[in-house]
């Protein structure tokens, strides 16, 4: 499995829940086996999700209170709906899972998390920010749970409840960032990666705000990019720097290679 051969893991699993029937850590490897599967071969996707979802059905049997298999189960059909929005059965299986997971283990923020993040991609926002704040309440510093509050405030355009949550989030990265410097972490680079978006949007609200300083330390941070080199730009305009403003809205359209950034040029030249 490791080795990325699941149709060999799923004969060896399979054969291991024959020879010991009643361990359930078999058949939940099976059945991960036979998503591994239907991801690795696209053609035959619906067939080995049919039988990882059979695995699943029949893990629950054996152990209904068990959230993690429900958690699951909810996963595959919401992938399921994902791909075919008019599959409204699958959309509600995919619901009742994963509420009965969250149900089973209420205090467990990976399930309040995964059940608000449920709800936001099917745009019950009143429900994905319950959700995420029961998440919040149980650990504050899941930062997914600030990023998706921060983004569902935004569009109610709440917006110091927006800035209260980027500002978790970037606090959070500032966090992560000095423990890689002193110890690589798996996966903290790519999370980083992930919410650099709560720096840009926390940047354009101190621009916007006029608190300069504030924004100019937080521009710092962001790692070379478009929006970094957008912001400095509206940075240096906002300090009366427009020589230094027009070089990098020109470096911008050149790097691009568009006229994009004209407009802003040519408001500076006059």
């Amino acid at each position: 499995k490791e080795r990325g051969y699941p149709k060999f893991a799923n004969r060896d699993f399979k054969k291991a829940t024959q020879l010991a029937p009643w361990e359930n850590h078999y058949q939940l490897q099976l059945a991960k086996s036979y998503e591994d599967t239907a991801k690795k071969h696209p053609k035959q996707k619906g067939k080995y999700t049919t039988m990882a979802i059979r695995e699943y059905q029949d893990l629950i049997k054996k152990d209904p209170i068990n959230p993690w298999f429900q958690a699951r189960l909810g996963l595959i059909f919401h992938d399921i709906y994902k791909k075919d929005k008019t599959d409204e059965k699958s959309k509600k299986l995919a619901y009742t899972y994963a509420k009965n997971a969250t149900d089973s283990d209420p205090k467990n923020p990976l399930f309040t998390l995964h059940f608000g993040h449920l709800m936001y991609s099917y745009r019950d926002l009143e429900k994905a920010k319950q959700y995420y704040k029961l998440t919040l309440t149980y650990d504050y510093d899941i930062t997914e749970a600030h990023f998706n509050l921060a983004a569902i405030y935004s569009e109610e355009e709440n917006n110091s409840k927006t800035i209260e949550h980027y500002k978790a989030v970037t606090e959070q990265l500032n966090r992560m960032e000095r423990r890689q410097k002193r110890r690589k972490i798996p996966g903290a680079k790519a999370k980083i990666e992930t919410f650099q978006n709560a720096r840009i949007k926390l940047a354009q609200y101190y621009l916007e705000s006029m608190d300069l300083n504030n924004a100019k330390d937080l521009i710092e941070k962001i790692p070379v990019s478009v929006e970094r080199y957008e912001l400095l730009a509206s940075y240096f305009t906002k300090i009366n720097q427009p020589k230094t403003a027009i070089s990098l809205y020109k470096q911008l359209n050149d790097r691009l290679n568009t006229k994009k950034y004209d407009k802003q040029i040519n408001a500076l030249t006059k």
